[in-house]
């Protein structure tokens, strides 16, 4: 006959020994706990990574940005002194945006010359030119987009100043309106060359448009 105490403590025995497979609740939650602080680590990592990269890419277009910048407005300091040397050089030249220009240096003489300049910093490839715009006033004397009298003494000057930014290009763009500020003066000598009606001149040449009741002489 079985012993009823014997049956009884192998009946504990199997409790005991399904209780050893239970997970400990306390065990659980630091686990849980561990997982969350990684997950959030990685987030944390993850924004300080792309705050970096962000702040590393913002400074180095800063940097072309300025570069671009200092190209472009030595460009349009180069154009405002052979305006005011030479007038006519500057206004004479095409007034369009798709005819482009850059400055080059002969001797001590600087001048406009069809083209765009190319300068390397930091082994990046700048590119670098200006175009003139007519300039337009209305009634008032005010500068107008609109149709107007064009100013014969005012152009607009426009200077870009342009690098690769991987399929896009970065750009800088100045603008400024370049005014005649000084006359010469016009002394004629001789009307030797006679009469030449309508005709537009930058320095004497012995002509004159008409004459009445006068006789011209050498």
């Amino acid at each position: 006959m079985n012993n009823p105490q014997q049956k009884i403590n192998k009946e504990d025995q199997k409790i005991v020994n399904c209780k050893s497979f239970i997970v400990n609740p306390s065990s659980g939650q630091s686990l849980i706990e561990l997982i969350i602080g990684i997950t959030v680590g990685i987030i944390f990592i993850g924004g300080a990574v792309l705050a970096i990269s962000f702040s590393v890419t913002s400074k180095g277009v800063s940097k072309k940005s300025a570069s671009a910048s200092g190209l472009a407005q030595g460009l349009l300091e180069q154009v405002k002194i052979i305006g005011n040397s030479d007038w006519n050089s500057i206004y004479n030249l095409n007034k369009t945006s798709s005819t482009l220009y850059r400055v080059i240096a002969t001797g001590t003489i600087v001048m406009a010359t069809s083209g765009v300049a190319t300068t390397s910093i930091d082994s990046l490839t700048y590119t670098t030119f200006f175009y003139v715009d007519n300039v337009s006033r209305d009634s008032s004397g005010d500068i107008t987009t609109s149709p107007g009298t064009i100013d014969t003494s005012t152009v607009k000057v426009s200077v870009h100043s342009r690098w690769p930014a991987g399929a896009n290009t970065g750009e800088v763009k100045l603008v400024d309106y370049l005014i005649r500020g000084r006359n010469s003066a016009y002394e004629e000598s001789t009307w030797a060359g006679g009469a030449n009606p309508d005709q537009v001149i930058t320095e004497p040449n012995g002509t004159y448009s008409s004459a009445n009741n006068i006789t011209v002489e050498a």
